[in-house]
């Protein structure tokens, strides 16, 4: 048993030891962990470490939310919040009620509270360049703005305009182009704005941004 069991440390102490162990003070500089390279099919350690985990999460899933409902997601009927298996009277109610207008609404907006966490957190070189922009013009905008059918980029209130920068990696994909006509459609047809810039022309400078939004 250590000797420091039960002793929480201090944040200045667990920065001195992370610098104390980089590099070559590190036990493990230079040299492969033990199981590199091994799956369950090719090591029997493996696979007896990965079925213990499988029936951990099994036994205690999700466990922070266990019993409980996200705060920023909406009831859906027949979800076991319990974490024990569902009956079959409750997954056949699920899939009746998603079939319902209010379910597929509110199945979209919890969709939408879910991608608005993602794109807060990963926010792109593209759009730090158009906020320092919009920043340095003091043009007041919403960032991550929520409307129904999705998360736009920005929202300029007083230009009414919904703002988007699209990367050419993921926006030209059919998929992707099928889910952009039906967003903007809705926009255009309820009197908005709407302004669509590709990432790489902001970051090469090829276009400004001055004429466009100002």
């Amino acid at each position: 048993m250590g000797c420091n069991k039960g002793h929480k440390r201090t944040e200045e102490h667990k920065k001195k030891y992370s610098i104390s162990k980089l590099g070559n003070k590190n036990p493990m500089f230079g040299k492969k962990p033990w199981n590199y390279g091994l799956t369950k099919e090719t090591s029997e350690s493996v696979k007896i470490g990965t079925d213990k985990m499988t029936i951990k999460k099994k036994l205690n899933p999700c466990k922070p939310w266990l019993g409980k409902k996200r705060p920023d997601m909406k009831f859906v009927p027949g979800w076991n919040h319990t974490g024990e298996k569902q009956s079959q009277e409750n997954i056949d109610k699920r899939k009746q009620w998603t079939k319902t207008e209010k379910g597929k609404d509110i199945l979209r907006q919890n969709a939408i509270n879910t991608l608005y966490k993602f794109k807060k957190s990963k926010i792109s070189k593209a759009e730090l360049k158009v906020k320092e922009f919009l920043d340095n013009n003091k043009i007041k905008y919403e960032q991550q703005w929520r409307y129904k059918y999705g998360v736009a980029d920005f929202f300029i209130p007083s230009k009414n305009l919904v703002l988007e920068c699209y990367g050419k990696y993921w926006h030209t994909k059919p998929d992707y182009v099928k889910r952009d006509i039906i967003k903007n459609k809705y926009l255009f047809d309820n009197g908005y704005n709407v302004l669509i810039i590709w990432s790489e022309d902001i970051m090469d400078n090829k276009i400004d941004l001055n004429g466009l939004i100002v």
